[in-house]
């Protein structure tokens, strides 16, 4: 978190796991978003609740605002990554190059199928998650869900659960594969070394604005 103090309203902006701005007077949603020149226009989604928050794609009464960029400021160099991603599928694609994107993936225990999760979203779980938390309730900007990052990803809602990834990738928009197979039940979840012959590769190409970069969050 940050204490602005008297530079702006006496506030306290909370960077981590979500990003929050606290007054005496209550608090409000904060988004960081990137643009490629002063001229550009950013956006998001926002809902009426009890107050207007940040919403998730396809959340109920979801509207677009845009927003001028004529107050950013320029960027620093990126941060370099290092590390092994123990999550990341070795088809992923990640290269050498500068910039490196996040996706944040889910598999329906109905149909097998992949979703990605919207980037709203993506942004408050890469942040939990490198942060180290070991669950993230995501409450009305998702469903009601509730992901548990630690040890084994999982998305939990009062309708069942669902095997969850974070993958990096080279390219926003994938594809990202991955190798489901389906259990005991009949629900489908993401396959384990020892699978075998039981399991098939399902894959999904990203839409534009699903992976966010890694220096987001």
């Amino acid at each position: 978190s940050l204490d602005l103090g008297d530079m702006f309203f006496g506030a306290t902006v909370l960077l981590r796991p979500r990003m929050l701005q606290r007054t005496a007077k209550g608090s409000r949603d904060v988004l960081r978003l990137e643009v490629s020149d002063l001229g550009q226009r950013g956006s998001a989604l926002v809902a009426k609740g009890a107050d207007w928050r940040i919403a998730a794609a396809g959340a109920p009464g979801a509207e677009r605002r845009e927003v001028s960029a004529a107050e950013a400021v320029p960027m620093g160099p990126r941060p370099a990554v290092s590390g092994t991603n123990p999550f990341a599928d070795p088809r992923s694609g990640v290269g050498a190059g500068d910039q490196r994107w996040v996706a944040w993936v889910s598999v329906d225990p109905r149909k097998g199928e992949l979703s990605a999760y919207p980037s709203e979203v993506a942004r408050l779980l890469d942040a939990a998650w490198l942060s180290g938390q070991d669950s993230l309730a995501l409450g009305a900007a998702f469903h009601g869900a509730t992901v548990q990052l630690r040890p084994k990803l999982q998305q939990r809602t009062a309708n069942g659960s669902r095997d969850v990834r974070r993958i990096e990738l080279s390219s926003r928009t994938g594809p990202v594969s991955l190798r489901v197979v389906a259990n005991s039940v009949g629900a489908w979840r993401i396959a384990e070394r020892g699978d075998g012959g039981s399991s098939r590769e399902v894959s999904l190409r990203l839409q534009h604005d699903e992976a966010v970069p890694v220096s987001c969050v």
